[in-house]
């Protein structure tokens, strides 16, 4: 630049005036109108709730159903749940006694359901890979209640229409599941809870699967 147009530059700013006010311009953001799909596995999750701008509610469910409402010691409980968590590895869990006193356990009931047979791999197959699972069992009222270790397969590993023909979770909707509390509560029937162990062992499998040993 030259020294003529740095002249013109420094006129142009001692020019102006010192309570200029320059405009601003709020832009508002922008909202996409798309429509929103939720994935496949979360549907059962999604509950479509009116906002209060566009729908009249005589009683909202915020006035009953709100943390608000809960007794301090409620609070302290969730809050709690919050700040528990398992080992997240073999080499974590295997430090402490009572998580290996769970893997023990776990691996009992595994071996007295005849959950495996020890064989050699063939050749014309391959073994998935397994881990461990770490999970803190709490009772209804807040104390804890065991610690429990669960060896699981790595099923996601397997190839669809070469290791299986279908899929099957035996578990019940949660569609399904909401249907029956409501008609107990509109019914005023007593509901009990049934616990079983390893329930998942004891179904049957169509195809072969071969996991490495733990």
């Amino acid at each position: 630049m030259s020294q003529s147009h740095l002249k013109e530059v420094d006129f142009f700013e001692s020019s102006l005036p010192d309570n200029i006010s320059i405009p601003v311009t709020s832009i508002p953001p922008r909202r996409s109108d798309k429509h929103r799909k939720l994935s496949k596995y979360l549907e059962a999750y999604d509950v479509d709730i009116p906002s209060s701008s566009n729908s009249v509610i005589s009683h909202p469910i915020t006035h009953f159903l709100s943390a608000t409402h809960l007794s301090l010691a409620h609070k302290a409980f969730t809050a709690l749940l919050s700040h528990i968590h398992g080992p997240s590895t073999y080499h974590q869990a295997i430090k402490h006694a009572y998580w290996r006193e769970a893997m023990v356990v776990e691996l009992v009931a595994l071996e007295n359901s005849g959950t495996w047979s020890t064989i050699p791999l063939l050749t014309d197959s391959h073994a998935i890979g397994h881990k461990w699972v770490y999970k803190t069992k709490m009772k209804a009222d807040g104390p804890m209640e065991r610690f429990k270790a669960r060896l699981v397969a790595k099923g996601y590993s397997r190839v669809e229409g070469f290791d299986y023909q279908e899929t099957f979770s035996p578990v019940a909707r949660q569609s399904t599941v909401r249907v029956f509390l409501a008609l107990a509560t509109a019914k005023g029937w007593c509901l009990t809870q049934l616990y079983i162990n390893n329930y998942f062992l004891n179904g049957d499998l169509d195809e072969d699967v071969y996991m490495s040993l733990p």
